[in-house]
């Protein structure tokens, strides 16, 4: 019974596998049917059943007698006895099983009847002693059928752990070689990015580095032109400097002499710009206005005398509009007065009806300002209530 357990439970375990996915993902890979027979302890159980089939033959022999298992018969127990006996007999007659004429007296008979009896009572002994000793056998041996049970049992649990544990095992293994997979693309992708980025920096850095060289070059001839520049104005201002100041205060000085004597010309000049500046803007205007009403008049005498009505309405509305339109804004700010006004009233402590009719019961506090003194008025004494 136990191979054909054994054998079922490595089938289901073999579907189990099968049924997984994992298993199916790595491609079967695994060998579900797993042998253990060489792991097994099969020769030691053998050699154990030897060893105590071995025993029990041996308690069984009592050395050169047999006992025989009791039997139950119709005589009761006196049969046992009698068996006992004659078992006891024959072990002491002849090997040919013919007993030997003897002439004995009474006294050697009681003797062997003693010698008989007490050989018994070893025999009875020896019996119980084997009897308790089969029991002891067979309760040792319904343990370790247990035991060995709850071996069997641990063995397929561990079994099972570790078939759950590979599983897990190699689900791990999965994701870590997805994982080292990933973070090498990421690696390859990044270094490459990064490889790129530090050429594009590196050519960059050299336009930049060029740029740089070039303003500095620029700059260089720039400096030598201020430095020439500077060594001719330090020599103009220690030579030809001081002859041009003075000629350029005389040059000032007679400029302001003719500013003051030709303000009064320049004061009548810019008066008859500004009369003749006002003449050709009326004019301006005037032709302006001449222009445009000749080009409506021709327009509205091609137009329709409706057009012209329509025309005519549109201007008056465009007017009305307009005056409608200041009104509004006059009536606006009429309306905002009129609110601040009543605004104004509302607060003003003379238009309160409450406060004018009953003025003890709305006295007039004064705000504080930070300019006044705090006067506090706190009673020292209370007085009892009488």
């Amino acid at each position: 019974m136990a191979p054909k357990r054994d054998d079922q439970k490595k089938k289901k375990l073999g579907t189990k596998l099968e049924d997984d996915e994992l298993f199916k993902q790595i491609g079967g890979q695994l060998d579900a049917n797993f042998d253990y027979s060489e792991w097994q302890r099969t020769a030691k159980i053998a050699e154990s059943k030897n060893k105590a089939k071995k025993i029990h033959s041996k308690v069984t022999e009592g050395g050169s007698f047999l006992v025989k298992p009791h039997v139950a018969s119709k005589a009761g127990p006196s049969t046992w006895a009698t068996q006992l006996t004659e078992e006891a007999s024959e072990s002491v007659v002849c090997e040919h099983g013919k007993p030997k004429k003897y002439s004995i007296n009474q006294a050697f008979e009681t003797a062997q009847a003693k010698k008989r009896a007490e050989h018994i009572k070893i025999l009875n002994l020896r019996i119980q002693a084997r009897k308790q000793t089969i029991a002891e056998y067979k309760k040792r041996e319904a343990e370790l059928l247990i035991a060995n049970i709850k071996m069997k049992e641990d063995i397929i649990n561990e079994e099972s752990e570790a078939h759950e544990n590979v599983k897990k095992l190699l689900r791990k293994y999965e994701k870590y070689r997805g994982g080292i997979n990933t973070l090498n693309d990421q690696f390859t992708e990044e270094y490459r990015d990064a490889k790129t980025a530090r050429e594009l920096t590196e050519i960059k850095v050299e336009k930049e580095l060029a740029e740089l060289q070039k303003k500095v070059d620029e700059m260089d001839k720039r400096l030598k032109e201020k430095q020439h520049e500077l060594h001719v104005l330090v020599n103009y201002k220690d030579k030809e400097y001081a002859v041009k100041s003075l000629r350029i205060l005389e040059l000032q000085t007679q400029i302001a002499e003719l500013e003051l004597n030709q303000k009064e010309e320049q004061d009548e000049l810019c008066h008859i710009v500004e009369t003749e500046i006002e003449k050709f803007k009326k004019e301006e205007n005037r032709i302006k206005s001449y222009i445009t009403e000749n080009a409506a008049e021709e327009v509205l005498a091609k137009m329709h005398p409706s057009l012209k009505e329509m025309a005519m309405q549109n201007n008056v509305m465009s007017k009305e509009i307009e005056f409608h339109t200041k009104e509004i804004a006059e009536l606006q700010e009429q309306n905002e007065e009129l609110q601040e006004g009543v605004q104004r009233l509302l607060r003003d402590p003379k238009t309160n009806i409450r406060q004018q009719m009953f003025p003890e019961f709305f006295p007039t506090k004064e705000k504080c300002t930070p300019d006044m003194d705090v006067i506090l008025d706190i009673p020292v004494q209370e007085s009892l209530p009488i």
